[in-house]
């Protein structure tokens, strides 16, 4: 457990590195024109921290973190996106040719993001449900699944958890929590919300949205950021910029048990975003 002023600390040095960072592009772009944008999204424990650190590797790249001051007007957890004329603000003021955030709990505003930055692309990251219930009950308990579903259960709206949920899901999460639920089915739950947003946002074959599996960018990680950086059409950095990477996190849940109703439910959503993935794909 960080100690308050080793937190502090690493607040400075995050303020100081951002400072820095942003020194490199001033020259190179006085303007902060041209500028690419990428919104890192989908469920959270499916690799959306490790993608921000290969972007980090990119000298041409400005990464914002999930807890970062796109989002210091959240005073309760830090995470939802200031008013967005501040966000743009804030976004050209690094000045960077391609600028990284991470608004994973403004999964289910991307509609209205891509609409309000235009020069935007979404990176929506697709993890195995099983290993992302495990990696949720690892990082923050057995509990964190059904605080997760709390929100959604009473249907408030000024909670990320259950912004802009359908009625459908509302409805399916309450019945599957009255059957009741074992910490990961609580866990697996949640990831099935949270994806549920692509397609209720009817984004799931936008050409603005990239798919990305994260067993493959884990085991082939070149061979999975190459093509994604063709597709906003940046250049692929000439320097390492996955050599960080580690696959031990790869098939960690394969052996936690689920209800029947909740694995099967989860199976079907991990198959139609592998079938879009598939389809993203060139022929």
């Amino acid at each position: 457990m960080k100690s308050q002023l080793d937190r502090g600390l690493s607040k400075v040095h995050r303020h100081a590195r951002n400072i820095g960072d942003r020194g490199r592009f001033v020259i190179a772009n006085p303007a902060g024109i041209d500028q690419t944008i990428v919104f890192v999204a989908g469920c959270q424990r499916s690799g959306t921290t490790m993608t921000s650190k290969i972007f980090e590797a990119d000298p041409g790249a400005f990464v914002f973190h999930e807890m970062s001051s796109l989002s210091s007007g959240d005073k309760e957890e830090r995470l939802r996106f200031n008013e967005l004329d501040n966000v743009d603000r804030q976004i050209r003021w690094t000045r960077a040719p391609l600028v990284v955030a991470k608004p994973l709990v403004e999964s289910a505003r991307l509609t209205e993001l891509l609409e309000r930055f235009p020069n935007a692309t979404v990176l929506w990251m697709i993890r195995d449900f099983r290993d992302v219930a495990s990696s949720n009950i690892v990082r923050w308990g057995e509990q964190n699944g059904f605080d997760d579903l709390a929100p959604i259960l009473a249907r408030d709206q000024s909670n990320w958890r259950a912004l802009n949920l359908s009625d459908e899901t509302l409805d399916l999460v309450a019945e599957l929590h009255a059957d009741g639920l074992s910490p990961a089915d609580a866990a697996s739950l949640f990831w099935y919300t949270r994806n549920t947003l692509l397609f209720d946002q009817g984004l799931e074959s936008s050409e603005r949205v990239y798919l990305q599996r994260y067993a493959e960018l884990v085991t082939e990680p070149d061979a999975a950021m190459r093509p994604f950086y063709a597709h906003i059409g940046v250049g692929y950095p000439t320097r390492p910029i996955t050599s960080a990477i580690r696959t031990s996190s790869v098939g960690k849940g394969s052996n936690i048990e689920l209800s029947p109703r909740i694995e099967l439910l989860c199976d079907e959503m991990l198959s139609r975003l592998n079938a879009e993935v598939d389809a993203q794909m060139p022929a």
